[in-house]
């Protein structure tokens, strides 16, 4: 298609009869036509003209969407979810409207903003009970209630899945859900039902099956059945030795070491764990659609700041500072990378590194000012230079 021929021919149809049937499809094509050609700012500006002379026409509802899609090329994500939202609320029984409605949904749901999120699922399941996305849409929703604590409703939301889809490929997620809600709950019976009854299912996704074998193990556990529970364990190290539920148990494994005082064989697992996490991207994005739980999502990090701290117990200064500042530039997002800086700064400061310790004490109370590390190394910094 020769997209530049075409934005010359709309612009003379716009321009020359602006009154005519056609003229409100001529801007929503002339956008089309700068949209192929990658002028973005041409093509917003083109179904902006639909939305604001023809906002009656059939082709503003296209406008719209088409809006927000120049927004997403562009990489201006928040822009394009706030045309989105509006076009989910002007058009919720649109054509288009499940698919929109669901990158609204999804974008509150990565951000946690679990009411909103909801509240976009649920038009989708309303609106559009027989749509393709209805399924997925549904289970997402079943994870909202879990996530936001509705034990009971994320159960009842669950099995209702498995009873309307029994061929879903979220099965075994779903009881795999099931099981955390009753394990949870403290119905330990219950949850190891479902996960042996999940770990019968066929999936492809062998992080459920091991998060369902540990999630079994833990359940054992609780009820003293310690045989059982090594069993589950064991297993997961044979079957799953790279999957989220071994980091767990490396993690778990480890702070058992450092309680006991063997160091080294604590480092060794939390440095097991971080590097399971680490390859599986723990830090940086939800992982493996929240099979873990929220308080696990720094796993890695914490792993990697347990090895660092059992160096700086030993007093190895030098592999403590280096440990620690992984845990900066491997996980990024983690809650534990103000620690870690400060603790990095600190054992610089042990070894007589005092340059490196002004250094990474000053990143501290710059870019983490509103935490407790902050403060301290503020007080670091005026003790240093005293001297």
């Amino acid at each position: 298609k020769n997209f530049k021929k075409a934005t010359i021919s709309f612009t003379a149809l716009v321009r020359n009869y602006p009154k005519s049937d056609y003229a409100a499809d001529g801007w929503l094509r002339l956008g089309d036509s700068y949209f192929n050609l990658k002028k973005y700012k041409q093509a917003r500006n083109s179904y902006r003209k639909v939305l604001t002379k023809y906002s009656a026409s059939t082709q503003a509802e296209f406008a719209l969407y088409s809006v927000g899609r120049v927004y997403e090329s562009e990489g201006a994500v928040f822009d394009a979810i706030a045309v989105y939202v509006k076009f989910a609320e002007k058009y919720p029984k649109s054509q288009l409207s499940p698919e929109i409605t669901y990158r609204v949904a999804e974008y509150f749901y990565k951000k946690k903003d679990y009411d909103k999120a909801a509240k976009y699922f649920e038009q989708i399941i309303s609106n559009f009970p027989e749509h393709n996305l209805a399924e997925e849409v549904s289970f997402i929703r079943s994870k909202i209630y879990y996530k936001t604590g509705a034990r009971t409703d994320a159960i009842n939301s669950f099995q209702k899945i498995i009873s309307e889809y029994p061929l879903s490929k979220n099965s075994a997620e779903a009881l795999l859900y099931i099981g955390n809600c009753h394990l949870e709950s403290s119905d330990y019976n219950k949850a190891i039902e479902n996960y042996e009854q999940g770990l019968k299912l066929e999936t492809s996704d062998s992080e459920i099956f091991a998060m369902m074998k540990y999630n079994c193990g833990v359940a054992y556990e609780k009820m003293g059945n310690t045989l059982e529970a090594e069993k589950s364990y064991s297993e997961i190290l044979y079957r799953y030795p790279k999957s989220f539920a071994a980091a767990e148990m490396y993690l778990r494994r480890g702070s058992e070491f450092e309680r006991s005082g063997d160091y080294f064989a604590a480092i060794e697992n939390y440095e097991l764990a971080a590097s399971i996490s680490k390859n599986k991207g723990i830090g940086k994005t939800e992982k493996t659609n929240g099979l873990l739980n929220a308080a696990d999502e720094d796993m890695g990090a914490l792993a990697q700041k347990k090895a660092a701290d059992c160096y700086f117990m030993q007093k190895k200064y030098k592999e403590a500072a280096r440990e620690y500042l992984k845990v900066v530039y491997l996980f990024s997002d983690s809650q534990y990378v103000p620690e870690s800086h400060y603790m990095s700064a600190r054992s610089s400061e042990e070894i007589g590194f005092i340059k490196d310790a002004k250094q990474n004490y000053e990143i501290v109370k710059k870019r983490y000012s509103d935490t407790e590390w902050a403060k301290k190394a503020e007080e670091r910094l005026k003790e240093l230079n005293k001297k």
